[in-house]
Parts: C-alpha cells; sequence; structure tokens
C-alpha cells in the first residue's frame, strides 16, 4: 500500500511540472521518463504539416504547408539538423495561431516578404504541429529555445510536446510530424538560374556538368545556367544537353538520365567544336551568354571562389562514398555503326549454321520427324498422319494410293477450317 502511494506521489509530481511547464524556462529532459504517456490525442481534431520535397540541398528554398479539419489553435516547431529547437509558426509574437479548419496554409504565404532558407549541415530535419480546440500558453521561442536535442529524435519530440505543449490529463492535442534530408551543396558548383519543378527523387537522376568553366548550359532548348553546374533534379529518360564555352563553340548530345543515378560530364566527354550546331534554333540565336546578365550578377566574386576547390575537387575527384554516380560515356556514330555491323555479321553465321544444321558447338543435328508435316502451301493445313506415305511411280492403268491414315492423337492435332486435319490428295 505504501508503494502504491509513492507511485502516485511521483506521478503527480510530474503531472505538476507538465502542467506549469509553459511558464518556465527549460524543463529538465529525463531520459528514463515516457513522455508518450503524458499526451492525449484529441480524436475529433486532426492536424496535418508537410513540404513541398523531401530533400533538400543547403540553400534551398522551403515552403512548409499546413492545415486542420476545424478551426483550432497550432504552434510549429522544428528540430534541425544540429539538434536545435526553433518555433516556426506563430512566426512573431503579435501573429494570432488560430487557423480555420479546411484551409491550407503555407509558410511564407504568397504575401510574406521573406523566405525560408534551408541551413546545413548535412542530416535530417524535424517539423512537428500541435493543434488544439482551445488556447493554449504558447513558448516564447522566438529568439530560440535554448534547447538541443542530442538524443532519439522522436523521444525529444515527445518531451517537448508533453513539457511545453501539454497540460497533464486535462488537455488534449492533435499532433503530426514530417522530416526531410538536408544535403551540402558542393561550393564549385554553380545552381541553376531555371526555375524547375523538384518532381520526386524516385523519378529523376542528377546531372553534374564540370566543363567548360563558365560555358552556358541549355537542356531540351532551355538556358539553365553556367558550368561548373550542378542539377539534383532531373526527370529520367533522354535530354538533350548543349553547351557554347565563351568562344562559341557548341557541344550537344542525347544524354540518357538514370533514376538514382548521376551524370558528370567533363572534359573528357564534351568536347565544344566550330562545326556543330544545336538543334534547337533559338539556342543557336542565343550561343554563349554573358552569365553576369543571365541569372548570375556576382558572378565573377563567384568564380574566384569556385577557383578554390578546383585543383581539390575536379582534377582526382573522389566519389567512394556515392556509388550511385555514373560518368556517362559518349557514343560515336562509328561506334554505333561497328555495333551493328558485328550484330549482323553474327546473325548471318547464326542463320547459315542453322539452315545447314549446325548447332552451336558446330555438330549436325539429328531431327526426327515426328508429326505435323507440312501440307502444300495452296492447302495452308497441317497433316498429323503417323505412317509413312507410298512413294511408288503410278503404272499405266493404275492409280497411285496411299496407306489409310491411324487416328491422330490429340496432342498433335492441329485445327484447319473444319476443325480437324486433312490428308493430301
Amino acid at each position: 500500500m505504501k508503494k502504491r502511494n509513492l507511485i502516485s506521489t511521483a506521478l503527480m509530481g510530474i503531472l505538476i511540472s507538465l502542467a506549469i511547464s509553459t511558464s518556465a524556462e527549460i524543463v529538465n529532459y529525463d531520459k528514463g521518463v515516457n513522455y508518450a504517456q503524458y499526451i492525449r490525442r484529441d480524436r475529433y481534431l486532426d492536424a496535418e504539416i508537410w513540404t513541398d520535397d523531401d530533400e533538400y540541398y543547403e540553400g534551398d528554398k522551403i515552403r512548409i504547408s499546413f492545415r486542420a479539419n476545424k478551426d483550432c489553435f497550432v504552434a510549429i516547431y522544428n528540430i534541425d539538423t544540429r539538434g536545435r529547437v526553433n518555433l516556426i509558426y506563430p512566426v512573431e509574437p503579435g501573429d494570432a495561431p488560430r487557423i480555420q479548419g479546411g484551409r491550407i496554409y503555407q509558410i511564407p504565404d504568397s504575401y510574406d516578404d521573406y523566405e525560408l532558407t534551408v541551413q546545413g549541415p548535412t542530416g535530417t530535419e524535424y517539423l512537428q504541429i500541435v493543434a488544439s480546440s482551445d488556447p493554449f500558453p504558447m513558448p516564447r521561442w522566438f529568439d530560440g529555445s535554448g534547447l538541443i536535442c542530442d538524443n532519439d529524435p522522436f523521444d525529444f519530440l515527445d518531451y517537448i510536446n508533453a513539457s511545453y505543449f501539454g497540460c497533464g490529463y486535462d488537455c488534449i492535442r492533435a499532433l503530426d510530424m514530417t522530416s526531410f534530408e538536408v544535403k551540402e551543396w558542393h561550393q564549385y558548383y554553380f545552381r541553376p538560374v531555371y526555375n524547375y519543378d523538384c518532381p520526386d527523387w524516385s523519378l529523376c537522376g542528377s546531372v553534374y556538368i564540370d566543363y567548360p568553366f563558365g560555358a552556358t548550359i541549355y537542356i531540351d532548348g532551355i538556358y539553365w545556367g553556367v558550368a561548373p553546374l550542378f542539377i539534383p533534379r532531373v526527370y529520367y529518360g533522354y535530354h538533350y544537353i548543349t553547351i557554347y564555352d565563351h568562344y562559341g563553340y557548341c557541344w550537344e548530345d542525347r544524354v540518357n538520365v538514370v533514376r538514382y543515378k548521376s551524370i558528370i560530364l567533363d572534359q573528357a566527354i564534351v568536347k565544344p567544336n566550330q562545326g556543330i550546331k544545336s538543334r534547337y534554333r533559338d539556342v543557336i540565336r542565343r550561343g554563349y551568354v554573358d552569365p553576369e546578365k543571365n541569372g548570375y550578377p556576382e558572378y565573377k566574386k563567384e568564380v574566384r571562389i569556385k577557383e578554390t576547390y578546383k585543383s581539390i575537387s575536379r582534377q582526382k575527384p573522389d566519389y567512394s562514398n556515392d556509388k550511385t554516380r555514373t560518368v556517362y560515356k559518349e557514343r560515336s556514330y562509328n561506334e554505333s555503326k561497328q555495333d551493328r555491323e558485328a550484330y549482323r555479321t553474327h546473325q548471318k553465321t547464326q542463320d547459315r549454321d542453322n539452315s545447314s544444321g549446325k548447332s552451336r558447338s558446330g555438330e549436325l543435328k539429328v531431327e526426327k520427324v515426328k508429326t505435323a508435316t507440312k501440307q502444300s502451301e495452296k492447302s495452308g493445313s497441317y497433316n498429323t498422319d503417323n505412317t509413312e506415305k507410298k512413294t511408288s511411280e503410278p503404272r499405266n492403268g493404275e492409280v497411285k494410293t496411299k496407306s489409310t491414315p491411324k487416328q491422330a492423337s490429340p496432342s498433335t492435332t492441329k485445327s484447319g477450317n473444319s476443325g480437324r486435319s486433312r490428308e493430301k490428295r
């Protein structure tokens, strides 16, 4: 009895600390406590949160979307790749946390004058939404929370939900969580200036264009940027990539982008030539363009930075940690022609061997004629006799005869126009 009283007293102490935690600065995290048991779910309120992609690179713009099925009060916070906890919504102290049910909200919205940028280092970032039908105290984390997650992020999310957004067993909440991966953008590469849709990674591959430095890059007739250029996502399939160097020389080829893999176009592949012309008239008209006037206003400054990475990054690239990369192999017309000729020679040899009765090992085949001997081309049917035909020449006054055909087995019978085999007369 005393033991039960001690347990209930300890439990009440934890609940009281959780109930008044919103007014405290920081509640200490205890690894031995299962904070999920102190969170009650609202069965009638549903909240959702998501991003426009599940993978981002450092410096990418991100947009967060959320909604609820009923009018409610919400708060959104994150655990970034460094483990820091930050309040995402409300954005400012004066913002109202109440939202309308059934409406999709975005951060930032179209009328906002700011952008959300993905920061490094590489890792996984978590977004959590907390919703309640009744107003609840909001932690004032507009300048940071001071919390650092250095343990299991899911347990830490339960700790935050229970300690800062819960109130014991008297309150219920609607919760939802999403996450995305943050990858590092190598400083050697320029970013594309073409605003393209970021499709799902399962439908895409990546393209690295390393050469020539400062060249103009077109994909399927559209200007994408300057080399060295990295494009994280390109729809899988064939694309025409056109490159113009600062001399106005052109290189163009049809490149097959493979899902989950990267194509690397370096100096061994890209060889601009004065005699090459693009298949796109608009590309021929534009050709090489000045990067400073076409999407890269600080091009000269960026070049000085990227040149410091050139000797390290491109002379001896180390792709040992990235097994998904593959080097695009250019196939010239002569190589393709040789392959076709070799295939035709092989086919002729195989047909000649088949017609002479030779097998692959060069030995003669001994074929037994069982059934279904072909009839004349006029009748177009098949004979299923198991007996031999008499081939004696007819004498004067005699008629050429045949032996009586035996009953054909069902397995060897092929149906003609009448549904059964016929004799050759």
